[in-house]
């Protein structure tokens, strides 16, 4: 990007997301930016600015209404989300993915549509909307077909970097997930086994006594 552009890469302007730079013309920067459609095209930055270019051009030819018809459903907003945590460095999810190297695989929302809005759909039928959350299988792989999958926020919280993974009779869970199994609270079969470093075992068999320390070896 030009040293004296403003940054609107990942900003969004009506129909149109912006997704980088694309070069100057008469001293006036233009950008390559993704319509709700799934079409790319280039515009000015001023354009984008004063609401002179709202979309690709498909307003005019479908009676201003998106070819998809989701520009303002959860689904779109998912994708937009995606999107802006992979490309764009002033969102506040970039740090823990576009930095650390993990992109989105679909280089358009009818990409996007095309490979998750049929899981999309079954998942809310089972579960409702709420509770259908986009999540990577592999927390180091990318956003794409192959990596991803819906699931409710109980199965989300299970899949963070942040849960610690224990084997036990050769089957890994995160803590909460032994903590349920075993009926202990996360937060003492956490304190037992990551700050008393019980053995997993005792950490998951030995029954809570109230009243007594728990976390002496």
């Amino acid at each position: 990007m030009h040293k004296n552009a403003i940054n609107i890469i990942g900003q969004r302007f009506t129909h149109l997301l912006v997704l980088e730079e694309s070069g100057r013309t008469d001293e006036q920067v233009k950008w390559k930016c993704i319509c709700d459609c799934g079409e790319i095209t280039f515009v000015r930055g001023v354009y984008l600015r004063n609401g002179h270019t709202k979309s690709c051009g498909h307003l005019q030819k479908q009676g201003a209404k998106p070819i998809h018809g989701l520009s303002h459903k959860r689904f779109y907003n998912i994708y937009q989300t995606i999107r802006a945590r992979c490309n764009n460095p002033s969102n506040i999810s970039y740090i823990r993915y576009g930095e650390v190297g993990i992109k989105c695989s679909w280089n358009s929302f009818n990409e996007f549509k095309n490979d998750m809005y049929k899981s999309y759909q079954t998942h809310i039928e089972k579960f409702g909307e709420k509770q259908t959350q986009i999540d990577r299988i592999d927390n180091l792989d990318n956003y794409s077909k192959e990596n991803c999958r819906w699931v409710t926020l109980k199965e989300q919280a299970r899949n963070t970097s942040k849960n610690k993974m224990i084997t036990f009779s050769g089957e890994i869970n995160c803590i909460n997930a032994w903590a349920e199994k075993f009926n202990v609270r996360p937060g003492t079969l956490w304190r037992r086994i990551v700050i008393a470093k019980w053995p997993i075992e005792k950490a998951l068999t030995i029954p809570v006594v109230i009243g007594r320390n728990q976390f002496s070896k």
